[in-house]
């Protein structure tokens, strides 16, 4: 029997309209997730951690060296994003890809936690993406990108509430734009994981199609989620552009992002059409590339 979310998914999936991010499904798919964590590993929005989460075990040790208030004026302003640090029996897998960690130390003496605040506040001002960047996220993990010019993020597919993102040592003025950017798109790919756990998007094959964002051949799957995660980033850029409160070097920043956002949009349209794509995926596909 079809669960009523899952019809909701796919018509939602088929009217993807000015909101992207979907916020008439967020809670339902929210809530549904922690269930399944509650049932299999005990985990609940109060005693969630990411190790906790990898370990299915709710005794483990966590590390929270930090919350950032997660809440607009219409909240509960008990919400909170936590920043977590890894133990390195948790940590060794990620660093053994050449992904370090801030250290905790380096956290409260380094210029982390103000520009992770002023991410957060850029999104303040669009109340359904803020609401549902803030229900998909509850741990961040901050990354030392070691070269400040490039930014590193990725999430875990069975890691349902966490992300990972690198936070620049410079204090330049657009920082926080990428850092914002880099939390959303996280986010957005939890919220399409769970999403393809009522409507699959994609048929399993090990076919591959040229990303530009990779600028290298991967699943289609793996590119359907860019490009997804990528047309969030726009609009929400797009918001910002509107708004028209923004220094000139960041209203540049803004459109220059835009501009290469839809020229890469622009280089996978073999996906449109894709054969290995469901018809709920092919339909949102469309949606995707008409906006």
């Amino acid at each position: 029997m079809i669960s009523d979310l899952a019809i909701r998914v796919e018509a939602a999936l088929n009217h993807c309209g000015d909101e992207p991010w979907f916020p008439e499904l967020t809670t339902g798919l929210v809530e549904s997730e922690w269930q399944n964590l509650s049932h299999h590993a005990g985990l609940s929005p109060e005693n969630y951690a990411t190790a906790r989460a990898m370990a299915r075990n709710p005794c483990i040790p966590r590390r929270i060296v930090a919350r950032l208030p997660m809440f607009s004026d219409r909240d509960n302003p008990h919400r909170d994003l936590q920043v977590e640090i890894l133990d390195s029996e948790f940590a060794y897998c990620y660093e053994e890809a050449g992904i370090r960690f801030y250290t905790a130390l380096e956290i409260d003496a380094a210029n982390i936690l103000p520009q992770l605040r002023e991410a957060i506040i850029l999104l303040n001002p669009i109340p359904t993406l803020f609401a549902t960047v803030a229900a998909l996220v509850r741990s961040i993990h901050v990354l030392d990108p070691a070269d400040d010019a490039y930014d590193v993020s990725f999430s875990e597919p069975n890691i349902p509430f966490s992300i990972f993102v690198s936070v620049p040592q410079s204090n330049h003025v657009t920082n926080p734009l990428r850092i914002a950017e880099a939390i959303i798109h996280e986010a957005m790919h939890l919220q399409l994981t769970l999403i393809e756990k009522y409507v699959p998007l994609v048929i399993k094959t090990q076919k591959k199609i040229f990303s530009p964002w990779r600028g290298e051949y991967r699943s289609i799957r793996g590119v359907l989620h860019a490009l997804y995660v990528f047309r969030v980033i726009d609009r929400f850029l797009e918001c910002l552009l509107a708004m028209k409160r923004y220094p000139d070097e960041e209203i540049k920043y803004i459109q220059e992002r835009r501009d290469e956002i839809d020229e890469q949009v622009n280089k996978i349209r073999t996906l449109r059409g894709h054969p290995e794509l469901t018809l709920a995926g092919a339909c949102f596909v469309d949606r995707l590339m008409q906006n």
